[in-house]
């Protein structure tokens, strides 16, 4: 078993669908909980993000906002996809925006079972 968060589990769902946009998991958190600010929303997005790379349970990809293909994003790449602000609010740099996809193990897991979600703060 694979122990996530209730964050992570609604991200990883939500990547197991298509292409995520990071923007949309910030925008779900805020619109699901009114007391978060953008801001607590974003950062609740990303931690939730970085949690599941670092997992192997999501990857993220880039594309051209017209684009029909992705390229994945080079592992030394990462950190500087996730620290740029326009990634998580949807306003491409240089015509540009990273999306997140479960990864074949995100989606084994997730499909069958093998995931134990339980609240950041739990024991």
């Amino acid at each position: 078993m694979t122990t996530i968060t209730p964050v992570e589990f609604e991200i990883l769902s939500q990547s197991t669908e298509d292409l995520t946009g990071l923007w949309e998991f910030a925008w779900y958190f805020q619109s699901h909980s009114h007391e978060l600010s953008a801001a607590a929303a974003l950062e609740l997005a990303r931690d939730g993000v970085r949690s599941l790379l670092n997992k192997g349970l999501i990857e993220l990809h880039s594309r051209e906002v017209e684009a029909q293909s992705s390229r994945l994003v080079p592992e030394e790449k990462v950190g500087v996809e996730l620290a740029r602000y326009a990634n998580w609010t949807g306003q491409p740099t240089r015509g540009q925006l990273v999306w997140a996809t479960a990864t074949d193990l995100g989606m084994k897991l997730y499909f069958e079972g093998g995931l134990d979600v339980v609240p950041k703060d739990a024991g």
